[in-house]
């Protein structure tokens, strides 16, 4: 079984969604050609977690995502049963 993969994003602070997604882009260390929305967002946490890997991502401030920020979480739980979403 690989290892599992912690990662805490805190969006507390963030004033709009440009916002959040580069606190994503950092936490998740993704390149910088990341398109910073939620398209991007999905492609880039679907490449991380296809090889089945075990993760817990807490979100503090969860309640300030949108919409389509919310369903790409909700979208990788459902696709991936080893990721676990945190919101807090």
């Amino acid at each position: 079984m690989k290892k599992g993969e912690n990662t805490a994003i805190d969006v507390r602070y963030a004033r709009t969604e440009n916002e959040m997604h580069k606190i994503f882009a950092q936490a998740f260390s993704f390149p910088a050609a990341y398109g910073c929305n939620a398209d991007a967002l999905w492609d880039y946490l679907w490449e991380r977690f296809a090889d089945g890997r075990a993760a817990t991502i807490t979100i503090m401030g969860a309640e300030k995502l949108t919409q389509s920020l919310k369903e790409v979480f909700e979208d990788l739980e459902k696709s991936f049963p080893r990721v676990r979403i945190e919101r807090e």
